[in-house]
């Protein structure tokens, strides 16, 4: 519900959008900390984080012609480690808007880790809207149109993908993850964005212990139960060289797997 319509509710006075739109970014100011100053802050949070992290991305830049805020680049040595070394080879990619005075939106790159759970690779906070990436970011579109489709067109996707997640689900739910830190300074944001990262990789390193270190992860595991299940519902039959057709016993259906040798 909108302020000014909790105001009419409750006291029985109209006041207009931009009046409490106003009103909200004082009181936000007054607990969270100033907007101005957290973009002023930005470049030097960027420095801090390549001392304190070494191997860490982090950049901040600004617009041609003034100082003005432009965008902001943070990915963790520690992330870049895990999407290397223990991720599945699918990136998610989606965007939130920031709900602070200033406005803006972040761009995410999320992946999946061995057991499914959502790992943060990277995000891209800007303020200017990217939907027109041919104008705003020619550069970029350029860069895309050379890179063949197969590698980042998702309707050009090799079909035998091993991996079964192909929407943006896992996506959305890092959006509502971090709902809570969207509506701070920008400095405070990826501070707290931070430390939400590294304590999700602390759980889940001390849960990890728990497992059986010479087996699958527990939700691989599951999934191959599943599948055991259904699989009582199949025939597989040879057909050809290097191909297999599978019956199904209820529905009748037929598949043709082709296995390469």
């Amino acid at each position: 519900m909108q302020i000014s319509n909790i105001v009419y509710k409750r006291f029985k006075v109209r006041v207009s959008y931009y009046t409490a739109w106003n009103t909200r970014n004082m009181v936000m100011e007054k607990i969270a900390g100033s907007y101005d100053k957290g973009y002023a802050l930005c470049p030097k949070l960027c420095v801090e984080i390549q001392k304190s992290n070494p191997g860490s991305i982090a950049t901040c830049s600004r617009e041609d012609g003034n100082l003005k805020f432009a965008d902001m680049y943070i990915s963790f040595k520690a992330a870049l480690d895990g999407f290397t070394k223990g991720c599945r080879p699918i990136l998610g990619l989606d965007r939130s808007f920031l709900k602070g005075k200033y406005g803006g939106q972040c761009l995410s790159i999320i992946l999946l880790d061995a057991n499914n759970g959502l790992f943060l690779i990277a995000v891209l906070i800007y303020r200017k809207n990217l939907d027109k990436l041919g104008v705003a970011k020619y550069d970029a579109k350029t860069w895309l149109e050379r890179e063949p489709y197969e590698s980042w067109y998702r309707s050009y996707f090799d079909t035998s993908t091993k991996c079964e997640h192909m929407t943006n689900n896992f996506s959305e739910s890092f959006n509502n993850w971090i709902v809570k830190i969207r509506d701070k300074p920008l400095n405070k944001m990826v501070v707290r964005l931070n430390l939400m990262q590294m304590t999700l990789m602390y759980e889940r390193k001390l849960k990890a212990r728990e497992w059986d270190q010479n087996g699958l992860v527990p939700r691989a595991v599951k999934k191959i139960e599943l599948l055991k299940t259904c699989s009582r519902h199949y025939r597989l039959e040879g057909f050809e060289k290097d191909q297999w057709l599978v019956l199904n016993f209820s529905k009748k259906f037929r598949f043709c797997i082709y296995v390469e040798s």
